[in-house]
């Protein structure tokens, strides 16, 4: 119960997810508007993260480790949005669609976790490992040549140095009956 409301009184979180969804919203797009939309998605990352327009708790190491997880969501889901629009209508992998549409799904969430929790390092590291996971299987079942394998080890790269960075042992305050009102 604390950390629902922990999450809720925070809104630095959600303000970081609807950023992020800026960012992957034109990468999921690429099958159907084409390769030139990742540049949206890239020029949305670099104007985030050094304009300190997310809220990156505790400083350059947080910066690296949100711009990984953001970068492996824009490979994840632009990776899963191209195998749907390129072959999600063909024989015989219109019967597996919705595993590409999991695939995509998961990607976002493997992102929206990973950027969702700094306080909890752990947890939000193997969330997003664990979601990055199970979307790499979901689209090999789908759809093999993708680079959605791409963005596997960048979260694992973001997830090991989440839990290496000097910030991974601090939490933030619980709130307090005082901090709610």
């Amino acid at each position: 119960m604390n950390s629902e409301h922990e999450f809720q009184a925070r809104p630095e979180v959600w303000r970081n997810l609807v950023l992020a969804g800026l960012a992957l919203l034109p990468a999921a797009l690429v099958g159907w508007v084409g390769w030139w939309v990742l540049a949206v998605s890239a020029v949305v990352l670099v104007s985030l993260l050094p304009g300190r327009r997310m809220r990156i708790p505790h400083g350059q190491w947080d910066v690296a480790v949100t711009a990984t997880t953001l970068l492996g969501g824009i490979v994840g889901v632009s990776s899963a949005g191209l195998a749907i629009a390129e072959v999600g209508g063909l024989q015989p992998y219109d019967t597996r669609v919705a595993l590409g549409w999991t695939a995509l799904a998961l990607a976002a969430a493997a992102t929206g976790v990973g950027l969702s929790i700094p306080g909890r390092a752990a947890a939000s590291s193997i969330a997003m490992v664990f979601a990055g996971l199970v979307g790499a299987l979901a689209i090999s079942f789908f759809y093999v040549n993708t680079f959605y394998f791409v963005a596997v080890p960048l979260w694992l790269v973001a997830a090991t140095s989440r839990l290496a960075s000097p910030s991974a042992g601090r939490r933030s305050p619980r709130p307090t009956e005082r901090t709610r009102h």
